[in-house]
């Protein structure tokens, strides 16, 4: 609870809004100082809590063409987002930007949406699955070539220096 309140007055305390999936490297964050992350599924799973919001919010993003079969979590978050209510009380929190690592089918998709619907820029980090067991070396080059270059564009996003102490502590 203290996490969503947190996330609802990031804005007084100077704190960067930042949202994406659960799954995503979030201690790359830290290296900016002062962020606080909105996971999508925890969030959305914390709506379908509630069946009588949740209800509301599916037919919030059904309204906008998003099919019934989509990820509950998403349908929760997105209706929550188009209905500007945010389950803690207040508006819904605006993102400075989307972090996401994609993964699954939709998981990118996600936070593209939600960074054309406030105008916000999205960075999405590709994970690759498949052939895990395969050039084990050549896939952390790979994912990490893709951090750095989201530690440069959150940086010039930002106007913030990164401090890798930060991220090591992270």
């Amino acid at each position: 609870l203290n996490h969503y309140k947190e996330i609802a007055t990031a804005r007084e305390a100077g704190k960067l809004v930042v949202t994406g999936g659960a799954e995503t490297p979030e201690p790359l964050l830290a290296g900016l100082g002062g962020c606080v992350f909105l996971a999508g599924e925890p969030y959305g799973a914390t709506v379908g809590h509630d069946p009588e919001f949740s209800l509301k919010c599916a037919e919030a993003a059904e309204v906008r063409g998003f099919a019934r079969d989509l990820c509950g979590y998403m349908r929760n978050y997105w209706g929550s987002m188009y209905l500007d209510r945010y389950y803690f009380g207040g508006p819904f929190p605006r993102p400075d930007f989307c972090f996401q690592l994609h993964f699954c089918d939709s998981h990118a998709k996600w936070f593209q949406v939600v960074a054309e619907h406030y105008g916000v820029p999205h960075f999405s980090v590709d994970y690759p699955v498949l052939g895990r067991l395969e050039r084990p070396e050549a896939r952390r080059e790979y994912l990490a070539g893709q951090m750095l270059d989201f530690i440069d564009w959150a940086q010039k996003l930002t106007g913030r220096g990164y401090d890798d102490e930060k991220l090591i502590e992270a």
